[in-house]
């Protein structure tokens, strides 16, 4: 559907695109072909990534994959283990994993699956907008490849279990509604992001501020509230018909507000640190950022020139006012708080556009004489960013083992659990998931603030231990590292017992000695 203004004509993008040349609108078949085009490539980047073979590497994969299949267990998300942050998208994986299971498909493969259908309509999404809101069929065919060029998104989707693909992609369906004035759908989908990770409540609020600017947006805001608030009452209706709700609601804003506050370092500082992450998750080579920095220059130079023109083309066009709006927070949030190379995710659809539109531009300044400069051009562009998608880092050398040699350790966890062990899996629990098992206590990752958090719940200064009415574990496998601030009383209770096999991928196996008692030494 095109976006049209009150009168009903058809809208134009207006005068924020450095003159690109406008386009009839394109019909059905340029968009099935966007969409199979987009799917095929996507397949291929994780084939690029070994998605058959690629272990579950990264800990927070790990982390969100034994969330998932414990959900498909019947066991509810902050229950299984402690986690800060909406959680919507496990849920649409966990019913990816049932659907799997009713094929006969092994919990990995559904997982991966799913994640790289995400992808692939992630990226076709953003390929959407950048058509709806430029007018221009190039601008969608750059920013898809763009999108595909980032390495750790594909590399994510291959290992499956991150959950922020999702949330990246109901960000992207709220653009593309608003660009079209669907509003009640754009409240819905803005919904759905603010219910995956709550720092996306921008959406909500970039859909709400560009609804009211407009005639048909004010007369649809009540349905609007409603779009809004029946997904959130539905998702804690899940939690409050498995008795958790209460966790859940602690976990998600009491924790978050209370524990993991942190101090702003400045923006330089901040700075560097973001282009440390796009280093370790994107690779210096993907120059789309410097794209992107450029394009908005220049576009703010065409506005200081136009201003008038600017604010013209804007009341024109509310999906460019949501994307301005939206962008500013989202990129504004992004260097206040960033940990790693998935806290990108939420800045790389605005990127990805930006810098297709700039492209696009340059392109058509070089050529006045359209066809075969340009089509030149652009595949020279599409190559360099599909060789940034094959090329980018090599995230799979970072382990020398793969998914084989995870499925076989998880048999060695079967027959510790066969044998009655009691297992506490930390930074590991993806070793459960294969085995479709519940771990000792729902600690288990340990991020910010969750040591402070427990050392004040158990009212121990540096103590705190796993208990589980009143007693540990017999066995400790713990990956990734020690969690953070640990006390001593590992090595005080139990023995270290790691296996070869263990000791390849990363993970301790302690275990309990038969002389200790519950509680702190």
């Amino acid at each position: 559907m095109t976006a049209q203004d009150p009168a009903g004509a058809p809208l134009r993008p207006g005068p924020l695109l450095l003159g690109l040349t406008q386009q009839s609108p394109p019909g059905r078949a340029f968009t099935l072909l966007l969409l199979v085009t987009t799917l095929l490539l996507t397949v291929v980047v994780a084939l690029v990534h070994r998605s058959p073979v690629l272990p579950f590497a990264d800990r927070d994969n790990q982390h969100y994959f034994y969330i998932t299949e414990r959900v498909t267990g019947g066991v509810p998300q902050h229950e299984s283990a402690f986690d800060p942050k909406n959680t919507l998208p496990l849920l649409v994986t966990a019913a990816v994993i049932r659907l799997g299971d009713v094929v006969g498909m092994p919990v990995v493969v559904s997982s991966r699956v799913g994640s790289i259908l995400s992808l692939a309509l992630l990226v076709w999404v953003v390929a959407m907008v950048g058509l709806r809101l430029s007018g221009n069929q190039r601008v969608a065919w750059l920013a898809a490849f763009a999108m595909l060029s980032f390495a750790s998104l594909g590399y994510s989707a291959a290992q499956g279990g991150q959950p922020k693909l999702l949330i990246v992609v109901f960000m992207v369906l709220t653009l593309l509604a608003v660009a079209d004035q669907r509003w009640v759908l754009a409240a819905f989908w803005g919904s759905l992001s603010f219910l995956s990770w709550q720092p996306t409540l921008i959406m909500l609020g970039g859909v709400l501020l560009t609804a009211v600017m407009f005639p048909e947006g004010r007369r649809r805001l009540g349905w609007m509230a409603v779009a809004t608030v029946v997904p959130v009452l539905l998702y804690e209706a899940y939690f409050w018909s498995h008795g958790v709700l209460a966790e859940q609601l602690f976990q998600s804003f009491t924790y978050p507000a209370t524990y993991m506050t942190h101090s702003f370092q400045g923006v330089l500082r901040a700075l560097r640190g973001l282009m440390g992450m796009w280093e370790k998750g994107f690779g210096l080579s993907n120059i789309v950022p410097l794209v992107f920095g450029a394009t908005a220059l220049a576009q703010m130079g065409a506005i200081a020139r136009r201003p008038a023109e600017t604010v013209a083309g804007l009341r024109a066009n509310p999906g460019w006012i949501c994307f301005l709006i939206t962008m500013i927070g989202v990129l504004t949030f992004t260097l206040y708080d960033h940990q790693g190379p998935p806290d990108l995710y939420l800045t790389l659809p605005y990127v990805a556009l930006v810098a297709a539109i700039g492209t696009t531009a340059l392109i058509e300044r070089l050529s006045a004489d359209p066809p075969a400069f340009r089509l030149a051009a652009t595949g020279l562009v599409i190559l360099g960013l599909a060789g940034l998608a094959a090329h980018g880092p090599a995230f799979n050398t970072r382990v020398h083992y793969t998914l084989a040699d995870q499925l076989r350790l998880s048999e060695e966890v079967h027959a510790y659990l066969s044998s009655g062990e009691e297992i506490y899996a930390v930074n590991c629990g993806h070793l459960l998931a294969f085995n479709r098992s519940s771990n000792w206590i729902r600690y288990s990752s340990f991020f910010r603030g969750v040591n402070k958090y427990l050392r004040a719940r158990s009212g121990a200064n540096d103590a705190w231990v796993p208990l589980r009415d009143g007693r540990l574990p017999s066995l400790i496998l713990q990956g990734g590292g020690r969690p953070y601030g640990w006390p001593g009383w590992l090595s005080t209770r139990y023995d270290e017992i790691t296996p070869e096999s263990f000791r390849k991928q990363g993970i301790s196996v302690w275990k309990l000695r038969q002389a200790s008692v519950a509680g702190p030494s």
